[in-house]
């Protein structure tokens, strides 16, 4: 979903704003910006060692009523996931809480993820990171982009009968 930036603490500061549909990523070389995939490996490197920050917003609508378990599938990046304001995940201080959702309604989403920072190109290595949920008769899977709703304007348009909490 939406946002994408960067919150490294260089003296280049950038950021990209775009709209995924889903959040599933993989970055080879660690780099999660498109600026730093110039071929400037210093400034790569820089950036890498004092971290960078991705930032997604936007409104998820539940497929079923149900308890759902939000996660995320990471590697070299810490996440943290807020339904409704309030945090329901964070892969750092091992918090998982389930949230009780109902078919057809939108909650508002935002995940936050750090990637670990490194010391140098030789010590980069590949960042992954995907949006999962589960119920106790859905296995853990990505969060199709179906489900997933930049703006909450674009679900109240959907031809769907839904709810905006």
């Amino acid at each position: 979903v939406p946002q994408e930036a960067s919150g490294h603490r260089t003296s280049l500061v950038a950021n990209v704003v775009r709209v995924d549909p889903v959040i599933s990523f993989s970055w080879s070389d660690g780099l999660i910006m498109p600026f730093f995939q110039s071929g400037d490996v210093q400034q790569a490197v820089r950036s890498r060692s004092s971290g960078q920050s991705i930032r997604w917003e936007g409104y998820m609508v539940s497929p079923r009523t149900d308890l759902f378990t939000l996660s995320a599938l990471a590697t070299g990046i810490n996440v943290t996931i807020f339904c409704d304001d309030k945090v329901v995940f964070d892969s750092f201080a091992n918090i998982s809480v389930p949230v009780s959702m109902i078919v057809d309604t939108a909650y508002a989403l935002k995940v936050f993820a750090s990637i670990w920072p490194c010391a140098s190109e030789e010590t980069a290595s590949a960042v992954k990171i995907a949006l999962q949920w589960s119920t106790t008769i859905i296995r853990k899977y990505t969060i199709p982009a179906y489900f997933l709703y930049p703006l909450a304007a674009e679900v109240a348009y959907s031809p769907f009968p839904v709810t905006v909490t």
